[in-house]
């Protein structure tokens, strides 16, 4: 609202009277309360993004670390054994090494002294960090499975059981001969099964029944000789047999057994296996070979040979001067005549790398010759070893 007032001012020296109307605003009220606050705004654009900044210079790169070991080298094995010497005749089969266990025959050096034997059982694997010398005689005991039988078969003609023979490393066992009355003729069990050499350049692990058994006598009942064990020494060093050293992985010998006895297998040879990452050198004999059939009896013809084992060298480089024999085993001896009213063929023998021989037939009063077993495999691969194993 707005009065209006009339202002009358006076000036000195003369009275004049100015009326002017002036104009008051009303005055102003208490202020109210204050009003409920209104609902928020949506929210502005975002504005753009800000450049980006310039990159910092590259830092120095760190020295390269040194490049790890080889993991392959781990065949070789720690070390852990330390080195060790064979410098009289020892027997690992009846009595270890303490660090057997413990250390897993991990050598740095391992030596063999001239006109020592060390014997060991088949299965073994002997690591060397360093150098392996044989300037002796390493032996791999005959497997510890001979051929496995049934009860005896009687002169009735029935068969009471048969339990085929220890394979070892073939693909196929070997068997007893064929039985029954002297009114025919009974033919000789058939021999284990080899391995081409393709097939036993493979053969790289030590098995402790390497090579396969010969088959038992089917009237006599004797066992058929046992094959050969298996052994593998790895070197990071060099291997060395020397001109007097002999490694041999041999089935069991042959034997003759007491008269009007016979029929049975020889067992097949054994493996024997040395990898190098550096070098070998074979002046002297490495040996795996099959073992003689039994001879004729007076109800058994003759047994099969055992087939030859398996030799395998690997290094970058090779040197064999020496020899590597594996041999066969000879078809079993004729011994008289076969006078038994029931009688039976010869058992074969065992393979391995070489097939068994078959047994020998038995006639009306005699028998046939027995086969020999079939040679193995001696083998030389010019490799760094280590990723094969």
């Amino acid at each position: 609202m707005i009065s209006t007032a009339i202002l009358r001012i006076r000036c000195w020296g003369a009275m004049r009277t100015l009326i002017a109307i002036v104009c008051f605003a009303g005055c102003s009220g208490d202020a109210g309360p204050v009003g409920q606050a209104g609902a928020n705004g949506s929210d502005g654009v975002d504005g753009f993004d800000g450049s980006n900044g310039v990159d910092g210079t590259d830092g120095v790169d760190g020295v390269d670390g040194a490049d790890g070991i080889d993991g392959t080298l781990r065949i070789y094995g720690d070390g852990g054994a330390g080195a060790y010497t064979v410098s009289v005749n020892t027997n690992w089969v009846s009595n270890p090494p303490a660090n057997a266990i413990d250390k897993m025959l991990m050598f740095t050096d391992f030596t063999i002294m001239p006109g020592a034997t060390l014997t060991i059982p088949g299965g073994l694997t002997i690591r060397c960090t360093g150098t392996f010398t044989n300037g002796g005689t390493l032996a791999v005991a005959p497997s510890t499975a001979p051929s496995s039988r049934g009860p005896q078969i009687n002169t009735g003609g029935s068969d009471r059981g048969y339990i085929p023979s220890y394979t070892g490393i073939s693909s196929f066992p070997a068997s007893i001969g064929d039985y029954g009355s002297n009114t025919g003729v009974r033919n000789g069990g058939p021999g284990g099964t080899g391995l081409t050499a393709f097939e036993a350049s493979r053969v790289l692990a030590a098995t402790r029944e390497a090579g396969g058994a010969g088959a038992h006598g089917a009237i006599s009942n004797l066992t058929g000789q046992r094959g050969g064990g298996g052994v593998v020494v790895l070197a990071h060093g060099a291997i060395s047999n020397g001109l007097l050293g002999l490694i041999q992985a041999n089935a069991q010998p042959g034997g003759i057994n007491p008269a009007g006895s016979g029929g049975f297998g020889g067992g097949a040879g054994g493996v024997v296996v040395l990898a190098s990452h550096v070098s070998i050198n074979n002046a002297g004999s490495i040996e795996a070979k099959g073992g003689d059939g039994g001879p004729s009896g007076a109800g058994d013809a003759t047994g099969g040979g055992g087939g030859g084992g398996i030799v395998h060298l690997l290094a970058p480089t090779v040197t064999s001067t020496g020899s590597m024999v594996v041999n066969g085993g000879a078809g079993g001896a004729i011994i008289g005549t076969i006078t038994a009213g029931f009688r039976a063929g010869g058992g074969g023998g065992g393979g391995c790398g070489g097939k068994g021989g078959t047994g020998g037939n038995a006639g009306t009063t005699t028998s046939t010759a027995a086969g020999s077993g079939d040679p193995g495999h001696g083998l030389i691969s010019t490799v760094d070893p280590a990723p094969l194993f």
